[in-house]
């Protein structure tokens, strides 16, 4: 069997996209969610575990799980069959474009580093402080398994000799971020030397890069404390959350993700079983980020350090978060639970666990912090917080939510709403032209004809209920269809109705259908088409009983002859006009009775 079709086999759309969305039930075996790929309140992207298939209604994109990877990770054929092959157990061995090969070896080449800086971590004796480091932070075995840790010796080209072994060249092993040029001679050495390595994973699984934590003792200049991989092919630091790949079931369990600042408070949270957890990595999250995070959640938790640099890297996070018309709350440790997570739990992880229990909104947070040591009577202190404050309010995308604060506020400050209003209105302005989005579709615009819905409804009941196949035959003539698309669909349904070879049972009927549209180079641009009268055909035969969905069949013919006739009397009015003008009484009698009959 193809690989393609092997995972297509393995793995069920709707548990795929469930990954990604929120399903809800939509009766008979389909779902229903809210389109990630345009702007909408109201769910209208439908799944079908029937077909494997999933459309939108809103935007018109849909296909199989290949093109929702495709889709939602922005990705060429190839990456999504190596993501969906990996997730299904599927070995791929061929693709299609040079970018996906370098993806492929790095990627590959990141898994063998990890395993070997994990060896190394486990058994050299260069590795003895780091191992001893780890214990002193409460880092056993199993966690650092999870993790994948690693330690890099302190040695010029260990890693870089070891990979050159293995068949990689020394510009991909610089290429992947692992290596770098000498500064003088030939050659290259090692990116990471005598660090405690931390794989950096996307939410895939792939290790795509490393943090460094240095070993060197009090004193020793060997570098900053902490050294992240560069940005390569594989590896945005933009695009990464840590941690997300091992969170992304806890978070869509929990309801909510909590953030946190370094890759070391993510290990420590998972120690106290906390694991709906990821981490920033010290900078403010990026619009890319949230937007990978809005697809297992819509609550934010915000464990930042209590520093000011904390603080406002935070800040802008969360600034876009409510902009995204996000829940955003925020962690609160006590005062002698130490600076973040990571402390927290050495010292007692109950204190972690419990400040996670009870997150306060962010806004009654900022309210507090804008208070805290001002006098309310003070006019000076009175602007600050209004300073403070009023660009956090405007950032809040609910209107009731955002009425409600600004009504705190003025009642705090004894300042007039409609002053706090005009504040927020002059933030808001620029901030909206900034913020226009640019990539995502937009919903349909070319509002198809009523006759064109009804005609869509018929061919998906055409193909929901094997019964009716023979009714729509004789009552639905192709000259009766407009566009030339759902015209040249019916074709081919009533061309596998009437062959011997397509079998009558209806999800092999469709299964053969798609199949033979998709592999048919004149017809596969009718594959999306195909699949939104498939998922049309389920909506509105949906709980009902055979004599309902004849009715319904009914209706929808009602439709296309009425069009057909209104179509016969512009005609015959237009003819009858002539016939007048050109004083040929006979022909207008003779025009004016099939009017009549008509009408």
């Amino acid at each position: 069997m193809e690989p393609k079709e092997e995972i297509r086999r393995r793995i069920d759309v709707a548990e795929l996209i469930s990954e990604y969305l929120t399903l809800k039930p939509a009766g008979s075996g389909s779902f229903k969610a809210i389109c990630p790929f345009h702007q909408e309140k109201t769910p209208s992207l439908h799944v079908s575990k029937e077909k494997q298939i999933w459309h939108c209604f809103g935007c018109d994109v849909g296909g199989d799980i290949f093109a929702f990877v495709m889709q939602i990770e922005n990705v060429d054929f190839p990456e999504a069959l190596r993501i969906l092959g990996k997730k299904a157990g599927v070995e791929i061995t061929r693709y299609e474009s040079s970018d996906s090969n370098e993806r492929q070896r790095l990627i590959a080449m990141h898994e063998l580093v990890t395993k070997f800086y994990r060896k190394v971590l486990l058994d050299s004796t260069q590795a003895t402080n780091a191992r001893a480091y780890l214990e002193n932070r409460g880092i056993d075995k199993e966690l650092a398994d999870k993790f994948q840790l690693g330690f890099a010796p302190d040695a010029w080209s260990t890693l870089v000799d070891f990979l050159s072994k293995r068949g990689y060249s020394a510009t991909e092993i610089e290429r992947g971020g692992l290596a770098q040029r000498k500064k003088s001679g030939v050659g290259h050495i090692d990116k990471f030397r005598n660090r405690i390595l931390i794989p950096l994973s996307d939410h895939h699984s792939n290790v795509v890069g490393f943090t460094g934590r240095i070993m060197a003792k009090s004193g020793e200049d060997q570098g900053p404390k902490y050294m992240n991989s560069p940005e390569t092919l594989i590896y945005k630091k933009s695009e990464l959350l840590y941690g997300l790949d091992l969170a992304k079931s806890a978070i869509k369990h929990a309801g909510s993700v909590i953030v946190v600042e370094g890759n070391l408070d993510v290990v420590a949270s998972h120690k106290a079983g906390v694991e709906n957890v990821v981490a920033s990595s010290g900078t403010a999250l990026t619009e890319m980020q949230i937007d990978l995070l809005k697809r297992f959640t819509d609550t934010m938790i915000f464990s930042f350090d209590q520093d000011a640099a904390g603080f406002e890297a935070a800040k802008r996070g969360i600034r876009l978060s409510l902009n995204k018309d996000m829940s955003v709350k925020v962690v609160i440790l006590p005062a002698d639970a130490g600076k973040d997570p990571d402390d927290a739990v050495q010292k007692d992880p109950q204190l972690w666990i419990d400040a996670v229990a009870n997150p306060i909104p962010i806004m009654e947070y900022y309210f507090a912090q804008a208070t805290k040591d001002r006098d309310l009577n003070n006019v000076e202190h009175k602007r600050e917080i209004g300073k403070f404050l009023v660009p956090e309010i405007a950032a809040v995308a609910d209107p009731i939510e955002q009425e409600h604060w600004l009504q705190k506020l003025s009642d705090l400050l004894r300042v007039e709403i409609e002053v706090l209003r005009g504040m927020v209105n002059k933030i808001k302005q620029p901030a909206a032209a900034a913020n226009q989005p640019v990539s995502k579709p937009q919903a349909r615009t070319n509002k198809r004809t009523r006759e064109d819905q009804a005609v869509i409804a018929i061919l998906g009941l055409f193909l929901q209920a094997p019964k009716l196949q023979k009714q729509v035959v004789d009552k639905l003539d192709p000259a009766q269809i407009g566009p030339d698309d759902l015209q040249t669909l019916y074709k081919e349904l009533v061309s596998a109705y009437n062959s011997n070879a397509t079998s009558t049972a209806q999800k092999s009927f469709f299964a053969e259908l798609r199949t033979k549209i998709t592999s048919t180079s004149e017809l596969n641009h009718l594959e999306q088409l195909l699949d939104e009268i498939a998922l049309r055909g389920e909506q509105v035969t949906n709980d009902l009983s055979q004599d309902q969905v004849q009715a319904q069949l009914n209706d929808f013919i009602h439709v296309i002859e009425q069009a057909g006739l209104d179509k016969r009397k512009r005609e015959l009015e237009l003819a009858i006009r002539q016939a007048e003008e050109q004083g040929d009484n006979k022909v207008v009698q003779k025009l004016l009775d099939e009017f009549n009959s008509i009408r």
